[in-house]
């Protein structure tokens, strides 16, 4: 981009900002709970007016990190300020976010046994959250993912079949200054506060610290997603009653990420005592048996093991193709335990998957499958982008694989035990 120092600006609120949403307590037995309901949500109200163009960081040649725009709406843009003059040019529009209702007003404005009503739905709406743990989550895995027409495509398959959480196992834009138009990807068509995590691939070797800018503030805007530790490098996120652990092992293409900071260790450590009955360990590299391409060993074999101890299972990426092994007791020495559709997951015994597909090239087959697998789809079975859904109740969960030409190539279901 020669000498031209491009400037990104974010319109998402600085994660510094974070607005925490209050909450009223509902007391059945009183009308008055309405009149404090209205109360708490005009505080919101005016809670959430933040003044924009704060926090400013500017992304020149060279990677260099300078200063970004934080602003409260609107559409991401790119501001060339190589000149006298700032040149904004605006990425696509996103989708019209439908208007708020303001859920206090219509309140005020009901008559007296309306009011009665409320009270009722708000009961309701509190004892279904309390049960939230009961609760359908569908998640949705992808890696090596691009920004072109198919890397949105399969943006709009993960909305249209409902997801709530979206794993990213790395390579996200791929070449240099894409970072801005992967996000706009996200908010275009996930919208700004989809929930979703990403860990660091090979090709974050351009704008990482941006593309951790843009997931950080996404994290901070999602109040049922929680993260600790360094994001999508050594981190832990919990979402509902599912586990998530995110590391950064065999990445020597970045200069900020330590390739072999003692991960294994870090997983275990995060599933020690775990009360969460889902468990998922989520990095971008592979060893050779564990993917279906010609990528090399890089891994090493103790993460695996890890995961395997915890019951957790393990998403990759990329290979590029699509590949998932049968429930296994052993990893370094592929060992199934069961070749069934029926995946029970519990300490010991576990299984791995690799979805390369999240929207860029798509490769061949690049050594016969093995025992251990249970399915593969490459460029040999003429396979296109597509998601890895899960969609987990209580110990429950059904998986499948579905493209974006609606293909489902891959289904099965997995139980979790808990630990202990």
């Amino acid at each position: 981009m020669n000498n031209t120092s491009v400037g990104y600006i974010d319109i998402a609120m600085s994660h510094s900002r974070k607005i925490k949403r209050s909450r009223c307590v509902v007391n059945v037995a009183f009308l008055l709970c309405v009149s404090l309901m209205v109360a708490c949500s005009s505080k919101n109200a005016d809670s959430e007016k933040v003044p924009a163009n704060e926090d400013i960081l500017v992304v020149g040649p060279g990677n260099d990190v300078n200063e970004i725009s934080l602003f409260a709406d609107g559409p991401l843009v790119l501001a060339d300020v190589s000149g006298s003059e700032a040149a904004i040019v605006q990425s696509p529009d996103p989708e019209n976010e439908p208007e708020l209702v303001n859920d206090s007003t219509e309140l005020l404005e009901a008559e007296p046994e309306a009011e009665a009503e409320a009270e009722v739905e708000v009961e309701v709406e509190v004892a279904a959250a309390a049960e939230v743990t009961t609760q359908k989550t569908k998640v949705a895995f992808i890696g090596d993912q691009g920004v072109g027409r198919s890397a949105r495509s399969v943006l709009e398959l993960i909305k249209s079949e409902g997801a709530d959480l979206l794993l990213i196992q790395g390579d996200l834009g791929y070449d240099e200054f894409a970072a801005v138009e992967w996000e706009s990807n996200l908010r275009n068509i996930l919208g700004k506060d989809f929930p979703v995590l990403t860990v660091i691939g090979n090709h974050e070797n351009f704008e990482y610290r941006l593309y951790k800018e843009f997931i950080e503030q996404r994290v901070d805007r999602v109040d049922e997603l929680s993260c600790q530790g360094d994001l999508g490098v050594k981190a832990t996120c919990t979402f509902g009653d599912i586990q998530i652990t995110q590391v950064a092992v065999g990445i020597t293409e970045v200069p900020e990420i330590d390739f072999e900071d003692d991960y294994e260790q870090f997983l275990r450590d995060s599933f020690e005592d775990s009360s969460y009955t889902w468990r998922i360990c989520s990095w971008h590299k592979n060893q050779t048996q564990m993917q279906i391409y010609t990528k090399e060993d890089d891994t090493g074999w103790g993460v695996y093991d890890a995961c395997l101890d915890a019951g957790a299972f393990i998403a990759m990426g990329h290979a590029h193709t699509y590949s998932r092994t049968h429930l296994l007791n052993d990893f370094e020495n592929p060992s199934v335990e069961h070749f069934g559709d029926e995946l029970t997951l519990e300490p010991g015994k576990s299984f791995a998957f690799v979805n390369g597909l999240g929207g860029h090239d798509i490769k061949p087959q690049g050594r016969d499958p093995e025992e251990w697998f249970a399915s593969v789809y490459t460029a040999d079975q003429n396979a296109t982008h597509g998601v890895l859904f899960c969609e987990l109740k209580g110990t429950e969960g059904e998986c499948y694989f579905k493209d974006i030409s609606g293909a489902v190539p891959d289904r099965f279901s997995i139980r979790s035990k808990p630990l202990g």
